[in-house]
């Protein structure tokens, strides 16, 4: 499509003006267009390559797999926060038990690597999956008793649902 408009308009100049006398000039405006059209195509096409080596551009659609991107973000975020517990409440930390086991779950979040690549942490997701799953079929079974609150097993079982968003799995529960 480049230099179509541009050798329309050139091959559109008429050979000879209306009394019979040839258009002054025509073959080399129809030479200096097509010309320019070849320049710029070849030109253009051999040094692009080129140019785009010595910007150095990274690949726009060079992604990671998302699971790795999960863990990777996940990896930070835990970073960011122990950073935030440590400068602005460490001493809280120190003598609370829930705050520490917050630390101590980012800690966690920090070593623990991707399942794919640990088989140890596969081991860990599986039987954590598994539990799960037996703590929704035990509140369902009570759930069916008469003297249980049916809003605290409903409040338990999101709960559940939190824990097992965290996880990064889905659990196909019927």
């Amino acid at each position: 499509m480049r230099g179509v408009v541009s050798l329309a308009a050139a091959l559109s100049i008429p050979a000879y003006i209306g009394n019979g006398v040839p258009f002054p000039q025509r073959n080399l405006i129809l030479f200096i267009t097509f010309t320019v059209i070849l320049l710029t195509l070849v030109v253009q096409g051999i040094s692009l390559p080129y140019v785009i080596k010595w910007v150095n551009m990274s690949d726009p659609d060079n992604h990671l797999p998302e699971s790795e991107e999960d863990s990777r973000i996940r990896k930070m975020l835990a970073e960011h926060s122990m950073q935030y517990l440590d400068a602005n409440h460490s001493e809280r930390v120190k003598v609370s038990p829930g705050l520490q086991q917050i630390r101590a779950r980012l800690e966690n979040d920090l070593a623990f690597e991707h399942p794919q690549y640990d088989h140890q942490a596969r081991d860990y997701q599986d039987v954590y999956l598994q539990l799960l799953i037996k703590q929704r079929l035990f509140l369902t079974a009570l759930n069916k008793e008469q003297d249980t609150d049916e809003d605290v097993i409903r409040k338990l079982q999101g709960l559940i649902d939190l824990e097992e968003e965290n996880s990064g799995y889905d659990l196909t529960f019927n």
